[in-house]
């Protein structure tokens, strides 16, 4: 899920910094930019909270337990916010 909304807002993103949406409804509300940031931010924080958490199934240690908790907690916080 995370690699898609990567991939999507990656793009949307950069057709509204060039101005190639010809579409009215797509760049003509002002949160539409700020959406897509914190998009692209939630999915970073995903992926590398996937990571970490693999890490962790790895190590299977505290510490690797508390690297993961944390960033996948920060990772969902950030996704809520991103959904609005």
């Amino acid at each position: 899920m995370y690699l898609i909304t990567l991939g999507f807002a990656s793009w949307c993103l950069n057709k509204l910094i060039n101005r190639q949406t010809h579409h009215p409804s797509f760049g003509g509300n002002g949160a539409t930019e700020f959406f897509l940031e914190f998009a692209i931010l939630a999915s970073v924080l995903g992926i590398v909270s996937k990571f970490a958490g693999g890490n962790h199934l790895r190590a299977w240690r505290n510490d690797s337990l508390a690297a993961a908790g944390s960033s996948s907690l920060v990772a969902w916080a950030v996704t809520v916010l991103a959904f609005g």
